[in-house]
């Protein structure tokens, strides 16, 4: 199973909804068996947090219109790849990792967690971020696309 992290989602939503060119990452994501691209729900309280500052951004233009719209179309997108959970088992592996670990960024490492948790790789444009932390195994869709 393979895990986007908020930053790899966040390209495949803007290809979705804004109907950009399709780059590798959605092109993987179209092969793939159903049920093997994953989100977790680190990623979803990303989003969420960057809706409501986006949100508040349009409010202050006098577009609130604009601005539900566009929150409402992402929330609608979520519906697009299953999500894991954060679990018990995700937090024993959050709350394990040292405080070296740590300073890779809690979202990444609740990701982190939750990928080891489930035994899925993380995918995501920055690998050496990723690689800081000990049993993850990742991969960048970003760069190439498997024939």
């Amino acid at each position: 199973m393979r895990l986007l992290d908020t930053d790899t989602f966040s390209e495949y939503l803007r290809e979705k909804l804004y109907k950009e060119e399709t780059s590798p990452v959605t092109n993987r994501i179209a092969r793939a068996e159903p049920g093997s691209v994953v989100i977790s729900v680190v990623t979803m309280s990303e989003m969420m947090k960057g809706m409501l500052n986006l949100l508040q951004r349009f409010e202050k233009a006098g577009r609130t219109e604009t601005g539900f719209s566009e929150m409402f179309r992402v929330y609608e997108s979520w519906g697009l790849l299953p999500v894991l959970p954060y679990d018990v088992a995700a937090d024993a592996y959050f709350t394990g990792f040292p405080p070296a670990v740590r300073r890779v960024g809690r979202p990444d490492c609740q990701i982190a967690a939750i990928a080891l948790a489930n035994r899925c790789v993380v995918v995501t444009r920055n690998t050496r971020h990723f690689a800081q932390i000990p049993g993850i195994t990742c991969e960048d869709w970003t760069r190439t696309s498997v024939g």
